[in-house]
This record gives structure tokens, C-alpha cells and sequence, in this order.
């Protein structure tokens, strides 16, 4: 439990302050589709702006896709469930994106990424927490002797 309110949590707190220091702008504030504001790319110059994008990473796909965590919970003891919740998350998560990307409030781009952290948060937090490499019996890791 501990572990999925880790990951849970970690997945969607890192969107607001990520939304914060990019300052990437919507596609619907971007001059090229009605907006006024020019582009920028994510890394690199931003010019100036009266009011900064708040755009990525995507915070609706983000409350999909942190369901990824369900899956590493799920993967050792009951790995069919953790396919059926990684599918359930993906799907929830485009559903999602695919929602937000139709309002004009986010590129396919955003999305895509905040999948990726949203896994690799699963990941990380899986792995420090609930990862136990498998036994190797004594006598099968020792050497046999030709004596």
C-alpha cells in the first residue's frame, strides 16, 4: 500500500511544479492556431509573456496514466490482474490525453512524455520498494568440482 501511495502521489505532485518551471504554452494560446502568444520549444529561449503557459507536462493524462503504478503493484503475485490494470491505465490515460489534445490544450508530445514519467515513476518506485531479485538455492550458485 505504501508503495502505490508513493507512486500514486509522486506521479501526479511533479505536474504542477513541472507546469511552472517550462512555462510551455498551449497549443490554443499559440499564435499558428488563433492564440497570441509565439512558440517556444520546451528547452531553449522563451520570450517574454504577460501570462507564462502552464501546459506541460499534460495533468489530466497524468491522473490516467499514474494508474501505472497499479501494475508493478500487481506484476509478482498476480501478473494477469497486473496486465488487465496496465491496460486500464493506458486506456484511461489516452482517453484522457486524446480529450485534452481535442480542446487544444495540449500536443500529443505532452502527453507522450507524461506517460513517460508517470512510468518511470512506477518504476523507480517499484523497484526501490517492492523489487526482490529472485533466490538462487546455495547449492545451484556453487561451482561443481571435477575431482
Amino acid at each position: 500500500m505504501g508503495y502505490l501511495v508513493l507512486a500514486l502521489g509522486l506521479s501526479t505532485a511533479i505536474v504542477t511544479p513541472l507546469k511552472a518551471v517550462t512555462a510551455v504554452q498551449c497549443p490554443w494560446s499559440l499564435q499558428a492556431f488563433g492564440g497570441v502568444e509565439p512558440y517556444s520549444p520546451l528547452v531553449g529561449h522563451h520570450p517574454y509573456v504577460d501570462k507564462p503557459g502552464r501546459c506541460w507536462p499534460g495533468g489530466h493524462a497524468s491522473a490516467g496514466f499514474s494508474l501505472l503504478a497499479l501494475f508493478f503493484a500487481l506484476r509478482d503475485r498476480r501478473p494477469r490482474l497486473a496486465r488487465v490494470a496496465l491496460v486500464g491505465a493506458l486506456a484511461l490515460g489516452s482517453l484522457f490525453s486524446l480529450g485534452r489534445m481535442m480542446q487544444g490544450a495540449h500536443f500529443l508530445s505532452h502527453n507522450v512524455w507524461t506517460l513517460l514519467f508517470d512510468w518511470m515513476i512506477s518504476l523507480v518506485c517499484y523497484r526501490l520498494i517492492l523489487y526482490r531479485p529472485a533466490r538462487v538455492e546455495a547449492d545451484a550458485a556453487l561451482p561443481v568440482s571435477s575431482s
